[in-house]
């Protein structure tokens, strides 16, 4: 039922996809991307097409601890490599084809890649799947495909495989903690057109639907408070719902609810679900976050980190400090009379 479930935490600003853009896979927190590119395969051109798409690029190096060397830049992406490769190509060639041999894997056919630092001429560097050989120069390369990438983390995309009619698919949606996903801005727009021509391929009910006609009494008054009605009623056969058209490029488009589309649902991801919070701190969630509370004794990000109340204290008479997690206590003794102790608790 479902062809692809993609997690999302903020859209960019996408170009409407084209024949030229071809959905590759996701690495960690990002979707990765092939865009037509037009002249020269230089770092220069693959920086400009996959800007001209709204979207950002990754550098040869993928910029985690250990792979910033010279082929990677601070303005290219970061992304989670799972320790396959330091190299791009290499970890997008595992997850494409199940292998660290990128000019034997087909997908990253005529794929240019930035690297920095690499060539006086400004190369992008490449991979030819036909003859199997990678490393190619840029500069000696015109009109062929430029990597790029999109920020995906954080709300839940589900695409299905099977069409509705416009109320089956909002309850579909419900039935799985979610709602139909909604758009407000072009930029959403533009988002679900990428994904949803690189999943399904077909037109897309959205949430939004005419509201019900009213009916009203010989008086004008309105009927429904009056009338007990059937499930379902009143409705119209005429009541019209919005889809994603797949034959005008996924643009907006009126069609009777009664149709039959696909459909995408989302749903926030609850990040307290994975109790992040250490050391008996609460989670509060947030949009597409989390905050910890920490209990007395205990600070950092996920209450990981054990305060030394004593270095944060001193005892008078050189008394002696003793931290007891969640307060501390200064022990003054001598050998004439009991000891003498002082204790201080921290607030909750």
């Amino acid at each position: 039922m479902w062809k692809l479930l993609i997690f999302i935490a903020a859209v960019g600003s996408l170009s409407v996809p084209s024949i030229g853009q071809e959905y590759l896979a996701m690495v960690g927190n990002w979707s990765f991307f092939n865009v037509q590119a037009s002249g020269q395969m230089t770092n220069a051109n693959v920086k400009a097409t996959c800007e001209a798409a709204g979207m950002r690029y990754p550098c040869y190096h993928t910029g985690r601890d250990g792979c910033t060397n010279r082929y990677w830049s601070s303005n290219c992406i970061v992304f989670d490599d799972t320790l396959v490769s330091c190299e791009t190509f290499l970890v997008l060639s595992e997850n494409l084809c199940g292998h660290t041999d990128p000019p034997h894997c087909q997908p990253l056919d005529d794929t240019f890649v930035y690297i920095p630092a690499w060539l006086t001429d400004g190369s992008a560097t490449g991979v030819d799947y036909e003859t199997h050989t990678d490393h190619l120069h840029g500069a000696y390369y015109s009109n062929k495909y430029a990597m790029c990438a999109v920020s995906s983390v954080g709300d839940c995309y589900k695409f299905s495989t099977s069409a509705a009619r416009h109320l089956e698919a909002t309850h579909a949606c419900l039935a799985v903690d979610g709602h139909m996903v909604d758009v407000k801005d072009d930029k959403k727009q533009q988002f679900l057109a990428n994904m949803i021509a690189a999943t399904t391929g077909s037109s897309t009910w959205l949430a939004m639907k005419t509201a019900p006609l009213p009916i009203l009494h010989s008086d004008g008054t309105l009927a429904l408070g009056s009338l007990q009605w059937m499930a379902g009623e009143p409705s119209s056969p005429f009541d019209l719902c919005v889809l994603l058209d797949s034959s005008n490029n996924y643009q907006a488009k009126i069609a009777f609810c009664t149709e039959q589309h696909s459909y995408v649902c989302v749903s926030d991801i609850v990040e307290c679900s994975s109790n992040p919070c250490q050391n008996g701190g609460m989670c509060s969630d947030g949009l597409n976050s989390y905050v910890c509370h920490c209990t007395a004794g205990f600070e950092g990000d996920n209450c990981e980190t054990d305060m030394d109340l004593c270095a944060q204290v001193v005892c008078p008479f050189n008394w002696q400090c003793q931290d007891q997690g969640d307060h501390f206590i200064c022990n003054g003794q001598n050998f004439i009379s009991p000891p003498f102790i002082q204790s201080h608790r921290l607030p909750s």
